[in-house]
């Protein structure tokens, strides 16, 4: 399935490695890089951290796959707590944009003494090729603001999967699950907990929210960019 990602573009992507490294010299690539940026966590058994053995090596974005994973979440999410990373995806962009608006809007309207922002957002489009665990028919997963019945279901299936990893995972493993979107009716998201089998991810779109603290609101969203 392919599906889109939007995250806040405010700085740029940095993947000097991306296209040259071999998946053999991934874990030499991080281990250097972790010595400037504590906030990289690739050691197995480290609460919260992925293998190298996930990290998919032909994806020509691969930082931005493995993102999620290997920074410390800010806030929790809809299927973590925030002890792990989650790479969500959406069905379309517009559901994508819709998820994130809530959210960015959410987050603002509580900085106090706020004037004015201008948030810039970078739309990646990528393929996932494996099963998810369709959680669609539950309803205590899809509640507008309250993440306590899917934060308890993520915090299962990330053990599961961090098991399966140990194991040896086959494409016929669940490493994420599919809902419903909250923020767009008829469109679906995912939420990925490892980015094995995540595939062909590109950088495309580039959009712009301006906020009103007056109204507390962010205004829809205005392509500025595209990528090929």
């Amino acid at each position: 399935m392919q599906l889109h990602r939007l995250i806040n573009s405010k700085y740029p992507t940095i993947a000097i490695f991306d296209d040259i490294a071999d998946e053999g010299d991934f874990e030499a690539i991080y281990a250097m890089q972790a010595k400037t940026n504590p906030r990289l966590r690739f050691l197995d058994g480290l609460e919260g951290s992925i293998t190298i053995s996930e990290i998919p090596a032909s994806n020509q974005q691969v930082h931005s796959a493995i993102a999620p994973f290997i920074h410390t979440p800010v806030t929790p999410s809809r299927f973590s707590s925030g002890k792990y990373g989650v790479l969500y995806g959406a069905s379309t962009v517009a559901c994508g944009l819709s998820e994130v608006r809530h959210h960015i809007q959410k987050h603002l309207n509580k900085v106090e003494g706020i004037a004015f922002d201008n948030i810039q957002l970078r739309e990646y489009v990528f393929v996932y090729n494996a099963p998810l665990e369709d959680v669609r028919p539950k309803e205590e997963f899809h509640l507008p603001d309250d993440y306590t019945h899917p934060q308890a279901f993520g915090a299962r299936m990330w053990e599961q999967v961090r098991n399966m990893v140990n194991e040896g995972v086959t494409e016929n493993d669940k490493l994420g699950v599919q809902y419903n979107s909250v923020r767009s009716q008829g469109d679906y998201c995912v939420g990925l907990f490892s980015p094995k089998y995540i595939e062909q991810m590109k950088q495309k779109r580039h959009y712009s929210m301006m906020y009103d603290p007056n109204t507390q609101s962010l205004s829809d969203a205005i392509q500025i960019k595209r990528v090929a």
